[in-house]
């Protein structure tokens, strides 16, 4: 009887034993069931945040006023969105910070990671370009009147010819090979088109704005484009940016009338002042592939409209220079 009872006694121990370390083998297997999930949701969350982050980079390409990406699907497994700093978006020289999140499920997240980008946009503007140039043709400039004072310095592609020298108060210089320096063309439409001043020949000409800025604390001018073969002609007092033409589109302006212009005039084709009663009083500049000027007034330089035109140049480059992961390991909701 002692021995059943000591025999009873060490299975009963032994059973115990062997429970106890049954259910630690199958919690700690939980555990790294566990622990293995979360690592790979958080890995797929880290590469939903690089999608998301693609996305806010090419979108900015096109809307510079891009402002966030909402909570995007993508694929059964989860998703992203983004968030795009407000400073630099229009002044292209200036930084961009965009931040995107992905996150795992899509429905009820229970990880999710984020990644910080800083991008930077610098132009390829030959140096001085925009400073102090008013009038710049790639072919002729024609002034046939000599009651036209120009105020800045003259950059022509062929020839010049002027009536009067002494009303050009800057320097004369020509560019052999010039070109028009290249926009940010689908920018500028998207900005038109938000603004209401984008015309493309399927609707009625939008009024012209008659002040350079739509939003100058944040530095967003006013943009008229004009995407269409046919010649726009400029009447009474306008204010802005004006693009004529844009891409493979060539365009002319023309004036008529009494013009008044507070900002910067661009066109694929030719400028023209048709003379007689008209007079043009611009306050910015006017970028050409040919200018021929009849009537009278002037024309000066404004180095903010200008530099504005700058920031639109497309002949940049974007350069990431800060890259961040927000979180190196998963975040449990």
């Amino acid at each position: 009887m002692d021995r059943r009872g000591a025999a009873l006694i060490l299975v009963t121990v032994l059973l115990v034993v062997l429970t106890i370390l049954s259910t630690a083998l199958i919690s700690s297997s939980f555990s790294e069931n566990g622990f293995a999930r979360r690592y790979l949701e958080s890995t797929q969350a880290f590469w939903l945040a690089e999608a998301g982050m693609n996305q806010a980079l090419n979108e900015l390409k096109i809307n510079p006023t891009l402002q966030f990406i909402d909570n995007t699907k993508l694929g059964q497994i989860g998703g992203y969105s983004a968030t795009v700093d407000s400073t630099g978006l229009i002044n292209l020289n200036g930084n961009i910070n965009v931040t995107a999140y992905g996150f795992v499920p899509f429905n009820g997240p229970r990880v999710e990671r984020g990644i910080q980008v800083i991008i930077n946009r610098t132009t390829f503007t030959p140096n001085n370009f925009y400073n102090d140039t008013v009038l710049y043709s790639t072919g002729d400039v024609v002034i046939k009147n000599n009651a036209f004072e120009i105020n800045g310095n003259v950059i022509y592609g062929d020839n010049l010819t002027v009536r009067e020298t002494d009303n050009i108060h800057g320097n004369s210089t020509q560019v052999t090979n010039a070109t028009l320096p290249a926009l940010n063309f689908e920018q500028l439409k998207y900005i038109s088109r938000q603004q209401g001043y984008y015309y493309n020949g399927t609707a009625s000409v939008p009024p012209f704005p008659t002040e350079f800025w739509n939003d100058q604390a944040a530095q967003i001018p006013n943009v008229f484009f004009w995407d269409n073969t046919s010649p726009l002609t400029l009447k009474g007092t306008v204010g802005g940016l004006f693009i004529v033409g844009g891409g493979d589109v060539t365009t002319d302006i023309r004036i008529i009338g009494n013009v008044i212009v507070r900002g910067c005039i661009y066109t694929t084709g030719q400028f023209k002042i048709d003379g007689g009663g008209s007079a043009l009083n611009i306050d910015g500049s006017i970028l050409a592939s040919n200018a021929t000027i009849n009537g009278g007034g002037n024309l000066s330089y404004n180095q903010t409209y200008m530099l504005t035109m700058q920031d639109w140049s497309s002949n940049a480059t974007v350069t990431v220079t800060s890259w961040k992961d927000m979180n190196n390991t998963y975040t449990l909701y």
